[in-house]
């Protein structure tokens, strides 16, 4: 347990930091911290830095994490005298189980998304890969840089991994809960928004994430115009695709015509035919169209995070199927 003088007074310099604006904030790291930087613990030094980052502006905010974990490094008696840069000195000891400097390369990492310079960010994330991260906030910042570099490189499908990783982490960002939901919207692989749902508070982003995990492509469509009218077209078809998916978990049917699948849903034929033919295409179930007969056959069903009532389905199936077996078994025996 951190206790001392240096430790309450790092205490309460994150209190005041917290009501200042970045100018006051970066006079009192200057003037105060920085002096007594060898006196803190590391972990403290670097939680002072953080908060200060936080206060400034990108450029600003970058320099103060460079200048902290330029720091961190004077303190250790044994540094890595074969890297030149800051940065390379700062992942030699993050590998070798250092929390403060761990946080300060992340804080880095994710400052540098934010300001655009996606490489400089691509290559220390890349690098802490390989960092025992045993820390929550360690592992919480982790995933956050690492879902807003695959957010901002359009590699939507692991963006919507982490941020999801880091939501479960963290209290409510609603800024990274949309970053997260367009994610799972744009991406190819993701058709299930029941775990984000339960991490969303009120809003359009979590109507619209609820609306799409219902299947309800009008409403979905709707609340995407709000949000972003460029996805619109993409939410439809996706809360199109959901619909389709939620009613085969549901029914089991694996044989339907078009004409009784096109009532039950109350969609265009041409339309539900179209969305069967995304979904075949994506690989999400395995089937055919029979054309003559108007006939809609699958063999398989991908994976999906299950709602209780789907989880319910599964286990009811799974009990008919064993029982079954069990009568046969007691047919054979009794022969």
């Amino acid at each position: 347990m951190q206790e001392g003088k240096f430790h309450q007074l790092s205490q309460k310099l994150l209190e005041e930091i917290a009501k200042m604006n970045g100018k006051e904030a970066e006079k009192v790291y200057q003037e105060v911290v920085v002096p007594n930087y060898y006196n803190l613990y590391p972990e403290s030094f670097a939680e002072l830095t953080s908060a200060v980052s936080s206060k400034c502006a990108e450029e600003k905010g970058i320099s103060i994490l460079h200048k902290g974990l330029s720091l961190l490094i004077e303190m250790e008696t044994d540094p890595d005298r074969t890297s030149t840069g800051v940065v390379q000195q700062g992942v030699h000891l993050a590998k070798k189980g250092r929390p403060a400097v761990v946080r300060l390369l992340l804080d880095i990492a994710q400052r540098q998304i934010a300001a655009g310079n996606v490489s400089s960010a691509r290559i220390i994330l890349h690098d802490c890969r390989y960092v025992q991260m045993e820390s929550k906030e360690s592992l919480r910042r982790f995933h956050l840089a690492l879902g807003m570099l695959h957010y901002r490189t359009r590699n939507y499908s692991p963006a919507f991994k982490n941020l999801l990783e880091y939501l479960e982490m963290s209290n409510y960002d609603a800024d990274v809960f949309g970053a997260c939901l367009v994610s799972g919207i744009l991406s190819e692989k993701v058709y299930s928004f029941a775990r984000l749902i339960s991490l969303g508070e009120n809003g359009a982003a979590l109507e619209l994430a609820k609306a799409l995990e219902e299947g309800s492509e009008g409403k979905a469509t709707e609340l995407a115009n709000k949000i972003d009218p460029e996805i619109c077209e993409t939410v439809r078809r996706k809360a199109l695709r959901i619909r389709l998916l939620n009613y085969f978990f549901r029914v089991q049917q694996r044989c339907v015509l078009i004409s009784d699948l096109s009532s039950a849903l109350s969609l265009d034929a041409d339309m539900l035919e179209e969305t069967i033919l995304d979904i075949l295409g994506s690989g999400l179930m395995r089937g055919s169209i029979d054309g003559l007969l108007g006939e809609f056959t699958y063999t398989w069903i991908g994976y999906k995070h299950l709602t209780n009532e789907e989880i319910g389905t599964v286990k009811e199936v799974i009990s008919a199927l064993k029982s079954r077996v069990d009568q046969v078994v007691e047919e054979i025996n009794v022969g």
